[in-house]
């Protein structure tokens, strides 16, 4: 048994063991030689205030939104939390993002490791205002719904020229929101009230989710879509309302229409931009 010896510097494919750190490391964490130990823990501490007050600024980054938040200084660099299949991904990645950086956009790689994404890798991405990128890596169910509540940015790219192509365009103020059309409810029309100069009310009865005030309403009779068009005017009862929920009854206006038939679904649709899949 070879006895272990302290060492000054340790070269490229040199082994050793490094005491003292409060959990393991993971593949792709930078280790930073300070000074002394005063220094290391001064490190620490501005460290931890930064990603305190990266985590305050008012709402998670998107890739769509980081140039301009670059230009009004309200962020100083592209954070980016990178999760890969395997260990030789990683250092393809990072090499192709270093050059990425200039005097005024950096590319910053706040962790890079392999496996699928974690609730940590969510955790971290908020505390630093990171952007998550999946190279072949699942999203965990306990982190997508934590991605959910933190409305993170996630990616998945199997491809790297397509991200490269994406984080170049981002920094460049050219890269297009992602969206995506949701429906959120249905509900049906189970009257019609005329009320004069001011046209036609549907009676209706949300048989799902929600119909919002700011959702896009498409009518359909015997299953085709005979108009599409913005709300009006919705109400419970007398009150103007944001939204009905399922169960409960209502009147709705849907601008530019008024051939409403008893039976006629309608059902509301709003555009989300989309972050995590």
């Amino acid at each position: 048994m070879t006895k272990a010896k302290k060492i000054e510097e340790a070269g490229p494919s040199v082994p050793v063991e490094i005491m003292g750190l409060s959990e393991l490391p993971k593949a792709g964490d930078i280790l930073e030689g300070m000074p002394d130990e005063k220094s290391a823990r001064a490190k620490v501490e501005t460290l931890k205030v930064e990603a305190r007050s990266l985590g305050t600024r008012g709402g998670a980054v998107t890739l769509e939104e980081i140039y301009s938040r670059i230009e009004s200084g309200e962020v100083k660099s592209l954070n980016l939390i990178v999760k890969t299949d395997v260990q030789g991904t990683i250092d393809a990645v990072r090499s192709a993002l270093e050059p990425l950086s200039t005097k005024a956009t950096k590319v910053n790689l706040v962790h890079a490791g392999t496996g699928s994404i974690t609730e940590s890798d969510v955790m971290l991405a908020t505390a630093s205002d990171a952007i998550i990128i999946g190279f072949n890596s699942p999203l965990q169910p306990g982190a997508r719904t934590l991605c959910t509540q933190e409305n993170l940015d996630v990616r998945f790219y199997d491809i790297i020229y397509d991200l490269i192509n994406d984080i170049e365009k981002a920094l460049k103020g050219l890269l297009p929101p992602v969206t995506r059309d949701v429906v959120e409810g249905y509900a049906t029309v189970r009257a019609i009230f005329n009320m004069g100069r001011r046209g036609k009310v549907a009676g209706i009865y949300v048989n799902d989710g929600v119909i919002s005030r700011k959702a896009k309403i498409q009518v359909l009779r015997n299953n085709e879509q005979l108009y599409s068009g913005p709300i009006t005017s919705l109400k419970h009862f007398k009150d103007d309302v944001g939204q009905i929920t399922a169960g409960l009854e209502g009147g709705i206006v849907v601008e530019g229409f008024q051939d409403y038939s008893e039976g006629d679904i309608l059902e509301a649709h709003l555009t989300e931009i989309q972050s995590a899949q």
